[in-house]
């Protein structure tokens, strides 16, 4: 249900004036008010019927004026309506409105996407006396569009470039959620699903920002009680799994490949608490300090201060004359240093460490799918099964205690665990 009528008051500037505005309703959304550029008298303002005594010819006139501006108004309502259109009476306001800038708030919902990527790419990020860009948050955000527009084709027929923010409901976020889901499950993933979920919603969140029409928020209820009831499973393996890949054949590993590199990069992950991969990259000698590596996550801004074991600091002046500059392992060489080109090394490093363990894993007979992150929850969890305070461990990692039961700790021997769950109700 929706109205478009006239509105008289007095003036603030002159109370003998008459203010009128045009007032647009429909059921579920706020009103708007428009201005009408005509004014008279206040004392030949009928309230009743809303327009000018028609007591003289300029009255009939200004009458004849009102009711085509509200009827050039009204026409567009009705087409909206007779189109199926899910229109809000703040963009019909504004509809014939010349200003760039209130032409901006009803665009596309690709054109925010476009504008996120931008901003992504030429964002910049200090972490360790480095410079960092957003290179890798521009791709997650360009794959969410990807398969925004995928979903939108198989499941509605449609071209999502013509999506509009107030096409994005609760039904459409469950429905790409779920597709997602699907898709995913044939690659016995997630689809990562979860992530282009909290990417939409940032980019819903950018456009209510910018005063773009059609945004609500409230839809993403929908899916948010979805993914509360999602577990997350921990990646770790048990320490005798990791010794076993430790304690492989390294005659089999290829020389010319840099294998016995990767093995040892995901090693030393293992024996720093699960320094991630790309602050094992960026590693320099600076950060060592004494017995400790004290040195600012890359992923988000924490500081991590790491107990530097005894095979941690073996591998580290294993590479002391191979690694360039202050670095402690060589990944990056000389010809060029530029962030750009530092996240492609760190990203050919990643994509070798987990082809080395694939390689390791089928000569020993490890079934479990193990990556670098592997290392991480592996870490953890072998040092809180060891009794270490959970305070320490969050020193060490640059976690809290919530994000490292939720996200890394599981059990890893199950037969200590249950041989002690026998003890304790036997």
């Amino acid at each position: 249900m929706y109205s478009v009528y006239l509105r008289g008051e007095r003036a603030l500037m002159d109370a003998d004036s008459v203010k009128i505005t045009l007032i647009i309703y429909r059921t579920g959304y706020i009103r708007s008010e428009k201005l009408v550029l005509i004014t008279g008298p206040y004392a030949e303002w009928d309230k009743k019927k809303r327009c000018f005594t028609p007591t003289s010819p300029d009255n009939i006139a200004k009458n004849k004026l009102l009711q085509h501006e509200r009827t050039k108004y009204l026409k567009i309502a009705e087409r909206w309506e007779y189109s199926g259109k899910n229109w809000e009476p703040t963009e019909l306001a504004h509809y014939y409105d010349t200003s760039p800038d209130t032409r901006k708030r009803s665009v596309f919902v690709v054109d925010v996407f476009d504008r996120m990527i931008e901003e992504a790419k030429t964002s910049r990020r200090i972490r360790n006396g480095k410079e960092f860009s957003g290179a890798g948050l521009a791709r997650h955000i360009h794959c969410t569009r990807q398969a925004l527009e995928r979903f939108v084709h198989a499941k509605y027929g449609r071209k999502f470039s013509r999506y509009r923010f107030r096409d994005i409901d609760g039904q459409f976020l469950t429905d790409f959620h779920l597709y997602e889901r699907k898709r995913g499950a044939k690659g016995n993933t997630s689809g990562g699903a979860d992530r282009k979920i909290k990417i939409l919603y940032s980019i819903c969140r950018k456009a209510k920002s910018l005063g773009i029409y059609g945004v609500d928020l409230v839809e993403f209820k929908a899916v948010k009680q979805s993914l509360r009831q999602l577990q997350h499973f921990s990646k770790a393996v048990s320490h005798e799994t990791i010794l076993a890949i430790e304690n492989v054949d390294r005659s089999t590993l290829d020389k010319r490949k840099r294998e016995e590199l990767w093995l040892d990069l995901f090693l030393f992950s293992y024996y720093t608490a699960g320094m991630s991969g790309i602050d094992i990259c960026h590693m320099e000698r600076s950060w060592i300090k004494g017995d400790t590596i004290e040195y600012e996550r890359t992923k988000y801004p924490n500081k991590a201060r790491v107990i530097l074991t005894d095979k941690a600091a073996g591998l580290i002046e294993k590479y002391r004359d191979e690694a360039y500059m202050n670095y402690v392992f060589p990944i990056f060489k000389k010809r060029d240093m530029s962030p750009p080109s530092r996240m492609n090394s760190v990203g050919y490093a990643n994509k070798k460490v987990n082809a080395t363990l694939n390689k390791i894993c089928e000569q020993v007979g490890i079934t479990q799918k193990i990556t670098w992150s592997t290392a991480r929850s592996s870490s953890i969890s072998k040092m809180v099964d060891e009794g270490c305070p959970v305070l320490q461990i969050c020193e060490q990692t640059g976690n809290s205690p919530a994000t490292i039961h939720k996200y890394y700790y599981t059990i890893t021997n199950t037969t200590a665990m249950k041989n002690k769950m026998n003890e304790i109700f036997n």
